[in-house]
């Protein structure tokens, strides 16, 4: 979504940081003239906390977790009926049930921009990446790993001036 949705100016409008028993998460968007922006991260402790209770004795669970993700957008209104918006998107997890090791994770990371040249016509493009990974195996007796990326671009053209009819044209390349 499109960060800073209140009407008024606001550098920090709706900022939050929440810490709970096994991760924290923080968050801050808002508007500056034409400039919207929303970004928002978290990541987790779990590892350091099981570790913390198996060393008090409250537990002998040995997890050895991790994971994190990272995302935001930034808007600029171009004109009247125009905005350019780049949106970011980063996220990794990490498993270690010695020997057993998975790790995974993805990034998005898409470019689009909005125009509404007419009340009946509006115009929307966009071109983004994307990378998923992954890996796994058994520690000092194999492992694999793999990913697949992507870039797209695509391009609408929608006209809504005849009643009770939409129509959508448009091209898409992987």
């Amino acid at each position: 979504r499109r960060g800073g949705q209140d009407s008024s100016n606001s550098i920090f409008k709706g900022s939050s940081v929440q810490i709970s028993s096994f991760a924290t998460q923080a968050h801050t968007e808002g508007h500056e003239g034409p400039v919207r922006w929303l970004f928002a991260g978290r990541s987790t402790y779990i590892k350091q906390v099981v570790d913390f209770l198996r060393h008090q004795g409250a537990t002998d669970l040995i997890l050895d977790y991790y994971f994190y993700d990272l995302q935001g957008d930034l808007a600029y209104k171009t004109g009247k009926d125009a905005e350019l918006m780049l949106s970011v998107y980063q996220g990794r997890d990490r498993l270690n049930f010695d020997p057993f090791v998975v790790d995974w994770g993805n990034t998005a990371i898409p470019l689009n921009f909005k125009w509404k040249p007419s009340e009946d016509w509006l115009a929307r493009s966009t071109l983004s990446y994307s990378l998923f990974s992954q890996s796994f195996g058994l520690t000092s007796i194999f492992g694999f790993y793999n990913n697949i990326s992507t870039w797209q671009a695509k391009q609408t053209l929608e006209y809504s001036g005849l009643d009770n009819h939409h129509m959508t044209f448009g091209v898409e390349s992987d």
